[in-house]
C-alpha cells in the first residue's frame, strides 16, 4: 500500500490552468475521490498522478519517492479509463493479461494471475470471449481486472462506471468498494457524480477551475461545506443571504434579507464572524420538519408551490418570502399546493457561511 502526496502541482494548457496549486495526500489504502464539474481539472490531476501528464511545476511523492518525472510504467500505478480502452482484436484473457506480457512475466504466472484475477472481478469462465461479446458491465470488470493483474500500489479510476445505466452502476460502485477493501489498494477516483462520491469515498477533494476547493470525509464535505460552490454542487440547499445578527461561540443568529431570523452553526471550516457581517445561511432538504423539534429551531412559513411523491419521501418546493426552498419530507404529512405551511429546522442544521467566502477561490487546500 502506498500514501500518495501532490504538492503545489501547476499545469497549464495554454491560458487555462487545469490544476492550480494542488496539494494533496491519500492515505495508504483509502479510497480517496475527485469530485468536481465537467472540465475542473479533476481528470488532469489523476494523468499527473499516472504519469501521463507532466506538471509544469509541484511535485509527485509515493510514499518517500519523489515521481514526478518517473516514466508511468514505473511508477507501480494501474489504470481504468472511462472508454475501457480494451483491445477489440483480443480475447478477454490476453485484454488482462497484456500489461504482464509487455513486462515480460513468466507465462506460468501469467495465467495464474489472470485466473485469479477474473475470480476477483467475477469473469471467471468468460476468457476466450472478446469485448463485443460482452455486457457494458462485464467489459468495466475487465478494464478493472487489466489494471489489477500487475498488482498496483496505487489504482487510478477515471469516471470507469459513467458508460453504464443507472441500476448497474450502483451495482458496478458496490463490488468496486469491496475489491479494494479487499486488496486493501489505495484508490483514487476521478467523478462528476455527487452520489457516487459520497457512497465511495473514505476522503474526497471537492475540485473547481483547476482548484482544490475543500478536502473531508463525505459527512465533513456535505454537512459542514467551506464556500457556497462546494454547499451547492455537493447535494441541493436552501440559501439565506443576510446579515449576523448575535455570535453565541460557533451559534449565530442571522437576520435575514427576506426578513426572516434565522439560526445556524458557523461552518467549521469557516473563518470566525462578527455582528454586522455578510452570511449565507445553508439548510439541506431532509432538515426541514413538520412537527416542532425539541432542541432550538428556526420556524419557517413557507408557501408551498409544488410537491413530488417519490415513494420513500415527498419533495416540496416553494418559497419563504421571496426565498426559494426545497424539502424532503416523509410521505405521511403532505403539505397541499398553494397553501401556507410551517416548517422547522433545528439550529445545529443550518450553515452558516460568511458571504465574502461565499464566492472564494481558495486555491491549495491541504488535506
Amino acid at each position: 500500500m502506498t500514501t500518495v502526496k501532490l504538492n503545489e502541482i501547476v499545469k497549464r494548457f495554454g491560458t487555462v490552468t487545469a490544476a492550480d496549486h494542488v496539494t494533496l495526500t491519500i492515505e495508504s489504502g483509502q479510497f480517496f475521490t475527485l469530485l468536481g464539474p465537467s472540465g475542473c481539472g479533476k481528470t488532469t490531476i489523476l494523468r499527473i498522478t499516472a504519469g501521463l501528464e507532466i506538471p509544469d511545476s509541484g511535485q509527485v511523492i509515493f510514499d518517500s519517492r519523489d515521481v514526478t518525472w518517473t516514466p508511468p510504467n514505473e511508477r507501480g500505478t494501474g489504470m481504468v479509463f472511462q472508454n475501457y480502452a480494451l483491445w477489440p482484436h483480443m480475447k478477454v484473457f490476453e485484454n488482462v493479461a497484456y500489461g504482464l506480457r509487455v513486462r515480460k512475466t513468466m507465462s506460468e504466472d501469467i495465467k495464474k494471475r489472470v485466473k485469479s484475477v477474473l475470480e476477483l472481478v467475477q469473469l471467471e469462465g468468460l476468457e476466450d470471449r472478446f469485448p463485443t461479446q460482452l455486457s457494458g458491465g462485464q467489459q468495466q470488470r475487465v478494464a478493472l481486472a487489466r489494471a489489477l493483474v500487475i498488482e498496483p500500489s496505487v489504482l487510478l479510476l477515471d469516471e470507469p462506471l459513467s458508460n453504464l445505466d443507472a441500476r448497474l452502476r450502483i451495482e458496478m460502485r458496490e463490488e468496486l468498494t469491496k475489491i479494494q477493501k479487499k486488496l486493501g489498494i489505495t484508490a483514487i477516483y476521478v467523478t462528476h457524480d455527487q452520489e457516487e462520491a459520497l457512497v465511495l469515498s473514505d476522503r474526497l477533494a471537492i475540485v473547481n477551475k483547476g482548484a482544490v476547493y475543500q478536502t473531508g470525509t463525505p459527512h465533513e464535505i456535505y454537512s459542514a461545506p467551506n464556500s457556497l460552490f462546494v454547499a451547492t454542487f455537493i447535494g441541493r440547499c436552501t440559501l439565506f443571504p443576510g446579515t449576523v445578527q448575535s455570535v453565541a461561540g460557533r451559534y449565530l443568529t442571522v437576520a435575514a434579507d427576506n426578513g426572516m431570523t434565522i439560526t445556524g452553526v458557523r461552518s467549521e471550516s469557516s473563518r470566525e464572524m462578527s455582528t454586522g457581517q455578510r452570511a449565507i445561511c445553508v439548510i439541506r432538504p431532509e432538515n426541514f420538519e413538520v412537527e416542532a423539534p425539541s432542541e432550538a429551531h428556526n420556524t419557517l412559513d413557507g408557501n408551498v408551490k409544488f410537491s413530488g411523491y417519490y415513494g420513500n419521501r415527498v419533495e416540496v418546493g416553494g418559497d419563504f418570502s421571496g426565498v426559494q426552498f426545497v424539502a424532503n419530507l416523509d410521505s405521511s404529512s403532505t403539505p397541499k399546493v398553494g397553501e401556507f405551511f410551517r416548517f422547522y429546522v433545528e439550529a445545529q442544521e443550518v450553515t452558516v457561511i460568511p458571504e465574502e467566502q461565499a464566492e472564494e477561490r481558495p486555491g491549495a487546500q491541504k488535506s
